[in-house]
């Protein structure tokens, strides 16, 4: 017993004395370099700094405020070392933004960044290699999550991969970015889940770009509003994109293949950075107007326990999927309605889809058609509740006269339909009274021509239906356009 108290002893006093053993240390704009780093009233100054003492296992625990580098050689994350800030919206990290800057690199080793905010990296111009974040080394293994890479349209690398072994980036946002949002170069594998890369400004950009001899995967990612490339690869066979959503960028593909599983619709975005690029959602608070076609679209194979109820059973695109704050689903029964549009329209688009959001501004009235419904018994026995479903579930406005939009009420009450454009503009809407045709107990068809007040068609486009019944929503569903 007395030997067994001395060696814990020992092994106590020797924690005590040398401090990196402790998992644990602290860097805040407010600290020093001369102290410990051990607790936060004790906390470095500088990441530069922290980095130089500690060891593998240890976790350097950046706190909340702005850290800036005016040197352009990098922070080298030491192997095994984990390096958190408070999260992307609050510890923000900058490098100089001039020539070959690299902000942060992981060199032949393994490290992990997370909850960061990134700018600063190099120029397009002078910086082959500058980066936001760089990993490099045969050994080299990267573990990159809930971060935000800011090129401020300068910039020429969120993240780039030479010769490594591996790197995985989840959570993650790229955006403004001048050259590409990751490189993958020379050899190794990327990947990407989850991701959201938007806004980049430079016609020459890529989001993501591997050579030849890289093997990279992304999936349950968005990548919209780009004037450059989303996806592309020196080699066919190099990059493989399933469950995306690509939207309103210059070109969605460069020799890479359309993916199992990607659509090509407006992603409704509550904001922009400032709100982590959140998908709208008519059950969040406050609710907004339409769903994103983005919930319970990720790869169905994919955990989503995290999310909240209800979640569809699915997880969603975006940087919130499978996360305790997720958006939740309108409706458990979206999924199905979501996985035939994209395959509709997978077959079909391959480059840049910026269709539909010049369709007119003004809400309509045209004229609707009650009909007595063609739709076969089996179709109306089939009718999920709570959902507005179109025949033909693609429709070409120039062959077919009009769409029929079916769906069920559980009580006679009046109804009024909205139908909004990609650009989450009204281009429909008309009222039902209870008991009528749109708005009584049991089965519902009416029929619509696509004709706006100006007297032109609709485009195309994937356009979101809501069925409202005085303040709520009783029933929704997506129409595919395509002519």
């Amino acid at each position: 017993m007395l030997k067994r108290i001395f060696t814990c002893l020992c092994l106590l006093s020797l924690f005590l004395i040398n401090p990196s053993l402790s998992a644990g240390f602290y860097v805040s704009p407010t600290g020093s370099d001369a102290n410990t780093g051990t607790i936060e009233s004790l906390a470095w100054k500088t990441i530069r700094y922290a980095v130089t003492r500690v060891v593998s296992g240890d976790i350097i625990n950046v706190l909340g405020g702005t850290y800036t580098s005016t040197l352009e050689s990098p922070i080298v994350i030491p192997d095994g070392v984990i390096l958190g800030g408070e999260s992307s919206g609050s510890t923000k990290v900058y490098g100089p933004g001039t020539g070959n800057a690299v902000v942060f690199q992981i060199n032949n080793s393994t490290g992990t960044i997370r909850d960061i905010y990134i700018s600063g990296m190099g120029l397009t111009t002078t910086g082959p290699n500058a980066a936001g974040i760089q990993v490099t080394g045969s050994n080299a293994v990267a573990n990159i999550y809930d971060v935000i890479l800011d090129g401020g349209n300068t910039g020429n690398f969120g993240v780039i991969t030479q010769i490594c072994n591996r790197a995985t980036i989840v959570r993650s946002v790229f955006t403004n970015m001048a050259g590409k949002g990751i490189f993958g170069q020379n050899s190794g594998t990327i990947e990407v889940a989850n991701c959201v890369f938007a806004n980049s400004q430079a016609s020459t950009s890529h989001c993501i770009y591997v050579e030849a001899s890289v093997r990279a995967g992304v999936r349950n990612s968005i990548f919209a509003f780009n004037q450059g490339t989303a996806l592309g690869a020196a080699d066919s066979a190099a990059l493989i994109s399933r469950y995306n959503n690509l939207y309103s960028n210059q070109t969605n593909y460069a020799n890479v293949i359309t993916g199992e599983g990607d659509i090509f619709v407006n992603p409704f975005f509550v904001g922009s950075l400032e709100a982590n690029f959140r998908l709208q959602s008519t059950l969040d608070d406050p609710p907004s107007l339409v769903d994103s076609l983005c919930i319970d679209a990720g790869n169905p194979s994919d955990p989503y326990d995290k999310e909240p109820s209800p979640n569809g059973s699915r997880i969603n695109i975006g940087i919130f999927g499978n996360t305790s704050i997720a958006e939740k689903s309108a409706s458990t029964s979206t999924t199905s309605t979501t996985t035939s549009t994209s395959t509709s329209t997978t077959s079909t688009v391959t480059t840049s889809t910026t269709t539909s959001t010049t369709t007119s501004t003004a809400a309509t009235t045209t004229t609707e058609t009650t009909t007595t419904s063609t739709t076969s018994t089996t179709q109306r026995s089939r009718l999920p509740s709570g959902q507005i479903i179109p025949y033909p579930v693609v429709w070409n406005a120039k062959t077919d006269p009009a769409v029929k939009l079916a769906f069920s009420l559980n009580i006679d009450t009046a109804t009024k339909l909205i139908i909004f454009s990609n650009g989450g503009t009204i281009v429909y809407q008309n009222s039902f009274a209870a008991g009528s045709m749109g708005g009584r107990a049991g089965y519902n068809e009416i029929q619509w021509d696509g004709t706006l007040s100006s007297g032109a068609k609709v485009g195309n486009g994937v356009y979101v239906m809501q069925l409202i019944s005085g303040s709520n929503r009783v029933a929704k569903g997506y129409l595919t356009i395509m002519q």
